[in-house]
């Protein structure tokens, strides 16, 4: 599974997928579809290190193996017993992450 932004409302099977951040299992032909009929765009993950105000939390993450946006996306919530904060903080910290990745709405 490949983790993608989602740029517009896909449809998969009966289910929807919303713009986002999601992780699909494509085949290379779909995978090359979708990004260019602009559905679907690569993430190419910022270093955490790198975000405003993510220093400490960088320094933090970095201890456990975690040091881009992506790795982090994709960690569960062991991560949060390792570094001894509460599962609901790192979700939040996850969130603020999907924000960055997402492109802004004008």
């Amino acid at each position: 599974m490949t983790t993608y932004r989602v740029l517009s409302l896909l449809k998969n099977g009966k289910d929807f997928i919303k713009p986002g951040i999601a992780g699909l299992n494509l085949t290379p032909e779909q995978e090359a579809a979708l990004i260019a009929g602009g559905f679907i765009a690569r993430i190419a993950p910022p270093r955490l290190d790198v975000l405003p105000g993510w220093e400490k939390r960088a320094a933090r993450l970095a201890k456990v193996g975690i040091f881009d946006a992506l790795e982090l996306l994709q960690a569960g919530d062991e991560i949060a017993k390792l570094l001894r904060v509460k599962p609901a903080d790192f979700r939040t910290w996850q969130a603020e992450i999907k924000q960055w990745l997402m492109p802004q709405e004008d």
